[in-house]
């Protein structure tokens, strides 16, 4: 037999959380300046790290020499593409991708040194407008061998959409175009900083998933996992694009390579390009409702303005959880165009 008994429960003055106004604990440190982002750490004990990115929105890479910048004072460490796990391709699919990068003792020396770096390009077609890159023979953003638009949707369905639009008295259907784009301005631009103590790499970067991310860091820089301890710090939220830039595996590089502690800071222009940005899809939707107004089935196919890596948004949760719809179909497709990462479809 159950028993119910009654629950009397009073926000008490001893309770320091529940029931309290609570801020988050860095918000003081950031407003006033005094908050340690990931470049801030080991100051005055570190080198600069510094990157070349691509000046066209599709190429590939026919030569590079970076034997000036490696003689230029200052200069301890550079690499290229070739050198890092992340970006090991001839092929460049956006403006700003790396290319090559450099540590140096001071930023300024290692700005310099990207100049002394001399690429050759072959240039590609490019598309950045997500409806030029649906049209039937647009040319090849390449991401995908054949096509710019991925090959099978990801698709939800429940129910019988068929029979659920019979039962309609009313049917209405709507399309919307592409909005523009936003990006993810955080407080300070992508940063991070790592370096070695024996065959254990350390470090901080910004990140939302930090458990995740050190896992993946881990495996770029050939280390298991438990020798890896890359922390997260930020002061900002990620809002479908927090972190997983991936800094810290560069830094870890070019800490090997030179022995000593290397920090990394984009700049704004950059950051917008490697962060993961918000895209917008091109919207159909059929709906069906009984003129009650009750709704008897929905069918949806959205196109994803997905950036180079084609991300496509998963909006069943938003249409499960807002609607009650018996018969249900949902299609979502990613568009490749030569623009930033796409992700966080909002």
């Amino acid at each position: 037999m159950a028993i119910s008994l009654p629950i009397e429960f009073e926000f008490g003055d001893d309770l320091a959380v529940v029931g309290k106004p609570h801020l988050p604990y860095e918000g003081q440190s950031i407003v006033t300046g005094t908050y340690k982002f990931p470049y801030d750490h080991l100051a005055g004990q570190k080198l600069f790290a510094a990157i070349k990115g691509c000046p066209h929105a599709h190429c590939k890479v026919t030569s590079i020499d970076t034997s000036a910048a490696e003689a230029l004072e200052g200069v301890k460490a550079v690499i290229t593409y070739k050198d890092n796990p992340q970006y090991d391709t001839e092929e460049i699919l956006v403006w700003g991708w790396e290319v090559a990068a450099v540590a140096a003792t001071d930023p300024f020396i290692a700005e310099r040194a990207l100049d002394l770096i001399e690429v050759e390009y072959e240039v590609l077609p490019f598309i950045i407008d997500p409806n030029e890159a649906m049209e039937p023979g647009a040319p090849l953003v390449g991401t995908f061998p054949d096509s710019n638009v991925t090959a099978n949707p990801s698709r939800n369905t429940r129910g019988d959409i068929e029979a659920g639009f019979a039962e309609a008295d009313v049917t209405i259907e709507i399309e919307t175009g592409f909005l523009n784009s936003h990006t993810q301005n955080t407080i300070e631009p992508v940063t991070g900083i790592a370096w070695w103590e024996g065959d254990h790499v350390y470090g901080y970067d910004q990140n939302q998933n930090p458990h995740g991310s050190n896992r993946t860091y881990a495996a770029q820089l050939g280390v298991n996992q438990s020798r890896c301890h890359i922390r997260a710090t930020s002061g900002a939220g990620g809002f479908g694009g927090g972190g997983q830039t991936n800094e810290p595996v560069l830094c870890g590089i070019l800490s090997k390579m030179t022995g000593m502690p290397v920090a990394i800071s984009r700049t704004r222009r950059l950051h917008s390009i490697r962060r993961r940005n918000h895209y917008s899809c091109n919207g159909w939707v059929k709906m069906g409702c009984k003129n009650d107004g009750t709704m008897t089935a929905m069918q949806i196919k959205w196109y994803s303005r997905g950036g180079f890596n084609a991300a496509r948004g998963n909006g069943w949760e938003d249409v499960d959880c807002t609607y009650i719809l018996p018969n249900v179909e949902q299609e979502t497709y990613g568009i490749a165009t030569n623009t930033g990462f796409g992700a966080g479809h909002r």
